[in-house]
């Protein structure tokens, strides 16, 4: 079966027209186009005009870059516009902020080891460890990529979606550095660290447990492609949720890791949104100091974030997560990202 990719260039098939000059896998091929070359190119004469030169800095040129490339154009450009700030007087907390912008869109606090994860996040790893054996072929497949379970849902195909799927690689890499930058500075151990009973099926990543980078990643991508599936939102989010908890069975992180990773992952999923449709959104905090005992109340929560009360008007949630003002986007009729979610959007009008 083939794999979901953003590049557009097959490499796998030889005998299409891919193989053109810079992308020689043989060295006999090098060697017949310079033959080629010596028998046809004749006596040297200077070209009479220059190629006009390339506009500076412009988002018309993102047509002439290799994907790529368009890629890391893309990643520098968002990555650029956010900030991790740590807020005076609260040494387990990081905020992310928006360059020139106001308040955080989204603060973590992260857990007390002793008073949330030894006594009321360890139970729920134990417990989940009978599904091991139902949950293992997907816990493996997803280990280090899981858009083709996205894909599934949405169709995605690497011609027909091409500019979708370099879309969401783009925004992947940003969300990798923010969660990796988060992690380091909320650092968490893992399960193992805290019993030798845990016994994980995978090999325990060698980096802070919180908050959970599959969940992270899972919520920004069901939060983007949601955006162009709107009516495909719920089960995308149910796919999130289900690789955020198999993370759980395979005992490499605690519910609550989860829980973060998926505020994390709707909120960054929202910002860039945002920064290419000028979007409103509301900022959240997540407390994991007030989370308790517990699973992973992700229904509750997408509820919570997305604004759907429970019948007696509250929000559905507990004292961990909290609504604190709103970010308003603002767009650049130059940016890099503007034109590639154009082109995603065209793909699905």
């Amino acid at each position: 079966m083939a794999t979901l990719t953003s590049d557009t260039s097959d490499t796998s098939d030889t005998s299409d027209t891919s193989d053109t000059v810079g992308r020689m896998w043989s060295t006999f091929s090098s060697g017949a186009m310079i033959t080629t070359r010596d028998g046809i190119v004749g006596a040297v004469t200077m070209p009479g005009k220059a190629p006009d030169p390339l506009t500076r800095n412009s988002k018309d040129q993102m047509s002439d870059w290799e994907p790529w490339v368009r890629r890391q154009v893309v990643h520098f450009d968002i990555l650029s516009s956010l900030k991790l700030a740590f807020p005076a007087g609260e040494a387990e907390a990081a905020e992310l902020h928006a360059v020139g912008g106001g308040s955080p869109f989204v603060k973590l606090v992260r857990p007390t080891p002793k008073d949330v994860i030894d006594k009321k996040q360890l139970q729920h790893v134990f417990d989940y460890a009978d599904l091991r054996r139902d949950r293992a072929p997907e816990i493996l497949a997803q280990v280090s990529e899981f858009m083709n379970f996205f894909g599934s849902v949405c169709g995605l195909h690497p011609d027909r979606s091409r500019f979708t799927l370099e879309l969401i690689a783009a925004l992947k890499g940003v969300v990798v550095a923010v969660q990796m930058r988060m992690k380091h500075s909320l650092a968490a151990r893992r399960p193992v660290e805290y019993s030798d009973q845990v016994m994980p099926m995978i090999q325990t990543p060698g980096h802070s447990s919180f908050p959970s980078g599959h969940a992270t990643e899972a919520f920004m991508f069901a939060t983007v492609l949601s955006h162009f599936f709107v009516p495909r939102q719920p089960h995308l989010m149910r796919l999130a949720a289900r690789i955020a908890v198999n993370r759980v069975v395979a005992g490499v992180h605690f519910p609550v890791d989860n829980a973060a990773g998926m505020v994390l992952g709707v909120q960054l999923g929202r910002y860039f949104i945002a920064l290419a449709k000028g979007t409103q959104f509301e900022n959240w905090v997540f407390d994991s100091t007030n989370y308790g005992e517990n699973d992973f109340p992700w229904p509750d929560m997408f509820d919570a974030l997305f604004g759907k009360q429970a019948k007696d008007g509250a929000v559905p949630v507990g004292d961990f997560l909290e609504m604190k003002g709103k970010y308003t986007g603002t767009t650049d009729a130059n940016s890099p990202l503007g034109w590639l979610w154009t082109k995603a959007e065209g793909e699905w009008r």
